[in-house]
């Protein structure tokens, strides 16, 4: 039996998802004043925090509604609910993991290949 070895992800971490819901007043149709239905939650993205000794993954899941007046008309309005803007794009870096790196980098001294035995 093989086993593949993700070596991006961090071993033995905790997920923590936190849902971005639709504010209420974003919850009436745009196009015809009809409340939307809740259609489902899509993930959006994911960091990693890093407190001493803690590593905590954290999925942003973006809510999603529809309408479902226009979706009999054959008009389907979607709207989906803002999550927080990342420090990196495209990158699971948080705001404490970088801070982290950088103080150990500036004020420690410590190369990134030593950083990552830690």
């Amino acid at each position: 039996m093989f086993y593949i070895c993700d070596s991006r992800q961090p071993p033995d971490t905790s997920i923590k998802e936190i849902s971005c819901d639709v504010p209420p007043e974003e919850r009436i149709c745009p196009d015809c004043g009809s409340p939307m239905e809740h259609l489902g939650y899509k993930f959006a993205r994911e960091e990693l925090r890093i407190t001493p000794a803690k590593v905590v993954r954290v999925h942003y899941m973006q809510e999603t509604l529809m309408c479902p007046v226009c979706r009999q008309e054959d008009e389907t309005t979607i709207v989906e609910a803002k999550t927080p803007t990342p420090l990196l794009a495209h990158s699971p870096a948080s705001p404490d993991m970088v801070a982290m790196v950088m103080y150990q980098k500036s004020f420690l001294h410590l190369p990134l290949y030593r950083q990552s035995k830690d």
